[in-house]
């Protein structure tokens, strides 16, 4: 075979290993981003907010019972106490508990 030959089929080889690899990364473009429908978001939006609000209550609740023994910062209590009232209200427009 003439060196030219060779050449161009060695260039043939290359291009198909590099439209593999562009292919092999076009997919796992493609399968690294996923939809869900909306209304699956919200429900697990508010899902998320009640545990975390009932987290907040949990712990206001312990710190309610014995503040000795269960330690909460002053200022997190005013806060909380505030959180837990405002995720009621983000809780409700995504229809509520």
């Amino acid at each position: 075979m003439s060196k030219k030959f060779e050449a161009m089929q060695k260039l043939n080889e290359l291009e198909h290993e590099m439209l593999d690899v562009k292919n092999r990364l076009n997919m796992y473009e493609k399968n690294r981003v996923f939809s869900l429908p909306m209304e699956t978001v919200d429900d697990i939006t508010k899902a998320n907010l009640i545990e975390c609000k009932n987290s907040l209550k949990e712990d206001m609740e312990k710190w309610e019972e014995n503040p000795d023994a269960y330690y909460i910062h002053p200022d997190d209590v005013v806060m909380n106490s505030k959180i837990i009232r405002a995720m009621g209200v983000v809780i409700d427009y995504f229809g509520g508990e």
